[in-house]
């Protein structure tokens, strides 16, 4: 009668000497020819996150990292309180637990060790989960590291972590396929004296395959007591803003002292700068090319060069390259955006309308003189609002009246196009952005206005 079960198999079995062939339902058989594969442990340590002491890895490229716990009443983390206690590292270890002190072992012996991101190096391994199996490779192969995981008790996890080489054959009993969407660049790590290693993401492993650099202690040392920040601009301007934390900041540029843009930012950027900290460290040694900031509190200051665009930092008192909060990027951004208000060459330009309350003048093409003086406009100075580091200076809102009169309607090839009207004295708005424009181009669009009408 269980013939006619739906993908029901046979099978056989002695019975009293007899071979006695049954049938099994589908889903029985289903499981019972699944590879084993599915029942190993996913986890690559048998320990809990919490319960890692101390952590060494040897590799990539023979270099060695080892950092500790430090224990209550020690030096470092006597330092590192003193600081004001670590957050907690989410995902790593129960909400509302403080993050521990940690120290470096290797290198730079007992120097702190930024507690965020240490704590999330040594709970790497406890997190992660294998999404697939394979064959471990042979002890003669060289991994790509060697990590060694110190437990309460004096217990000890070894793992070696593997590019994987090819998946054996169909047949074999010990892999399996990884999950849907793993990227092809899974890791593979193999527990000490076991035959199978588990197939990782590397993006899941990214925290403990970083080098040493990037555990660095993300304080910075303060500079002595200051109240005016120097920002010197890549093309040379320099800005001077003074009182920097009272309510009324005063900035001076081009010999001309005027209310900052905005004093909001100007006390946020003063803030980091008297007690500055890094979100972390980079494994660059200098900036990459790029626009540049200088920053200066005073002639016995340490300066700060900043990479605008990518929100990295650089004292001239330390070595090493860090990534800067958000909201200090945004800060420096508000004079520090790209001034290239009409971003296309003079010979680019194909059509100028000059729009007015009696007409409207075309200019298709341009002439030269006006071209020239169009094409790559840029701007003395930008106002509003900061944008945010992941904003897109270069693609500002539109304007809120979509055809303001007297304006400029500027067409290159392309057809890209840009707005600019008369916002107000000595400010000038392109596509939705506040500038002000340099003296003799704000003159040269102004007589456009102020010209008789044509005949």
């Amino acid at each position: 009668p269980e013939a006619g079960v739906a993908g029901s198999r046979p099978g056989r079995s002695d019975h009293a000497g007899a071979a006695v062939v049954f049938v099994v339902p589908g889903e029985v058989s289903a499981a019972l020819l699944r590879p084993t594969d599915h029942l190993r442990d996913p986890r690559l340590v048998r320990a809990d996150a919490a319960a890692v002491r101390r952590q060494r890895i040897e590799g990539p490229g023979a270099a060695v990292t080892e950092l500790a716990v430090a224990e209550p009443g020690s030096a470092t983390a006597a330092a590192a309180d003193a600081d004001g206690g670590g957050a907690p590292a989410p995902g790593a270890r129960t909400p509302g637990t403080p993050t521990p002190r940690y120290r470096f072992v290797e290198p730079d012996p007992d120097r702190p060790a930024d507690p965020h991101w240490a704590d999330r190096w040594l709970t790497t391994l406890p997190r992660a989960r294998a999404v697939g199996h394979r064959p471990a490779p042979p002890e003669a192969r060289s991994p790509v590291a060697r990590v060694t995981v110190h437990l309460p008790g004096g217990r000890r996890e070894r793992v070696r972590i593997y590019m994987p080489e090819p998946p054996p054959g169909p047949t074999s009993d010990v892999t399996s396929d990884p999950a849907p969407g793993t990227p092809a660049d899974a890791l593979l790590v193999v527990r000490e004296r076991e035959p199978v290693g588990g197939l990782v993401p590397a993006a899941d492993l990214a925290d403990l395959l970083a080098p040493a650099v990037t555990l660095r202690d993300t304080r910075l040392p303060p500079p002595p007591p200051f109240d005016t920040v120097r920002l010197v601009r890549d093309d040379g301007q320099v800005f001077v803003f003074e009182d920097v934390f009272g309510s009324a900041s005063r900035l001076t540029a081009d010999g001309r002292e005027q209310p900052a843009d905005d004093p909001a930012a100007v006390r946020r950027l003063a803030d980091w700068l008297a007690a500055p900290r890094a979100v972390r460290w980079t494994a660059r040694p200098d900036l990459p090319r790029g626009p540049e900031a200088r920053l200066g509190t005073g002639p016995d200051a340490p300066a700060l060069r900043v990479h605008v665009e990518l929100g990295l930092a650089q004292r001239t008192d330390l070595p090493g390259v860090f990534r800067l909060p958000p909201d200090v990027v945004a800060a420096l951004r508000a004079e520090h955006r790209p001034r290239v208000v009409i971003d296309a060459r003079a010979d680019a330009l194909r059509r100028i309308d000059v729009v007015r309350a009696d007409g409207v003048r075309t200019f298709e093409p341009p002439p030269p003189a006006l071209a020239d003086r169009l094409g790559g406009l840029r701007a003395d100075r930008l106002h509003g609002p900061n944008p945010e580091p992941a904003a897109d200076a270069d693609r500002p809102a539109a304007n809120p009246d979509p055809n303001p009169v007297p304006r400029l309607d500027v067409t290159a090839t392309g057809n890209r196009t840009w707005q600019v009207t008369p916002a107000g004295p000595e400010r000038w708005r392109v596509n939705g952005r506040d500038v002000t424009l340099r003296p003799a181009d704000a003159a040269a669009l102004q007589a456009l206005f102020d010209a008789p009408p044509a005949d």
